[in-house]
């Protein structure tokens, strides 16, 4: 879906909806989006274009995690030091409410990243099939069986 184009017409509703607010919160520009039918990312961009302060809406999306939590994750962490991936501990952690990423990114910003243990490697192999035609599934299933026996590999 393209978005409508900045015309006077379309500039001049934006003033009058958001008249003298500063700055604009992202209530307001959410509603502006709406009315104009454009995106909040769009009426943010012409709003500070045209010199109004915007509320970022990164300050107004508030913490992921609660101090409770923060403190919570910050022990579980360090009792648990190297005991634990990141996937796993969201795993653990307040019943999995939230992402691998979004603990990783906590933990980052807390400065505990010694205290988690190193995801497994991946190891990727090729099979170089020496025949010209399409290989059975039993040949297949043999080569690889024989593949990982030869090395460690990590299945999840």
């Amino acid at each position: 879906m393209a978005l409508p184009k900045w015309t006077e017409e379309r500039t001049s509703a934006l003033i009058s909806f958001v008249g003298d607010e500063s700055p604009i919160s992202q209530v307001t520009v959410a509603e502006a989006a709406d009315q104009l039918e454009t995106s909040t990312r769009s009426i943010s961009s012409k709003l500070r274009k045209m010199g109004y302060e915007v509320e970022l809406a990164s300050a107004s999306a508030g913490k992921s995690f609660s101090e409770d939590q923060e403190a919570t994750l910050r022990a579980f962490v360090t009792d648990n030091s190297g005991r634990y991936t990141y996937a796993q501990i969201a795993e653990h952690f307040d019943s999995g409410s939230f992402s691998a990423k979004s603990i990783q990114g906590k933990i980052l910003s807390m400065e505990l990243t010694e205290h988690v243990r190193p995801a497994p490697k991946w190891r990727a192999f090729v099979l170089t099939l020496k025949k010209k035609k399409q290989p059975s599934l039993r040949w297949l299933m043999t080569a690889l069986m024989s593949k990982l026996s030869q090395k460690r590999w990590v299945v999840q």
